[in-house]
């Protein structure tokens, strides 16, 4: 048999660790499932505990005169331009 409540845990979870969904309308969305009694507040708090945002690697553009444009990737340095 289906079973919602545990459809809407995993899915949840698995929606913001994919980075598909954020964890504000994730919590939003826990906190309208508790009030109506679909969710408890046990499988809010497994949520709260689970679903965490994945980490992006910031990248920088920087121009220079000399080899034109550079990427780098949190801190490293590489030429875009070479010789």
């Amino acid at each position: 048999m289906f079973d919602l409540r545990e459809w809407l845990k995993s899915n949840m979870v698995e929606g913001v660790t994919t980075g598909q969904v954020s964890l504000p309308f994730t919590a939003m969305k826990a906190t309208d499932y508790l009030a109506k009694g679909i969710l408890t507040n046990e499988d809010v708090e497994y949520i709260a505990t689970n679903a965490v945002e994945p980490t992006v690697q910031e990248t920088t553009e920087e121009v220079t005169e000399d080899t034109g444009t550079e990427t780098t990737d949190a801190g490293s340095t590489e030429s875009a331009i070479t010789e």
